[in-house]
């Protein structure tokens, strides 16, 4: 899967370089994000 630019409607379009935020977000499959979730909340209830 390639990396791509997505806009979100009713935000201005700037520039990368104005930036002041790092974000990172990614496509993932939603069985996979469920599995993620599932074992990251079994981790901090254990704990």
């Amino acid at each position: 899967m390639a990396w791509e630019l997505i806009e979100v409607p009713g935000n201005l379009n700037i520039s990368l370089q104005d930036s002041t935020v790092d974000v990172v977000a990614a496509k993932i499959d939603p069985k996979l994000a469920n599995t993620l979730i599932r074992d990251f909340l079994i981790k901090i209830n254990k704990n």
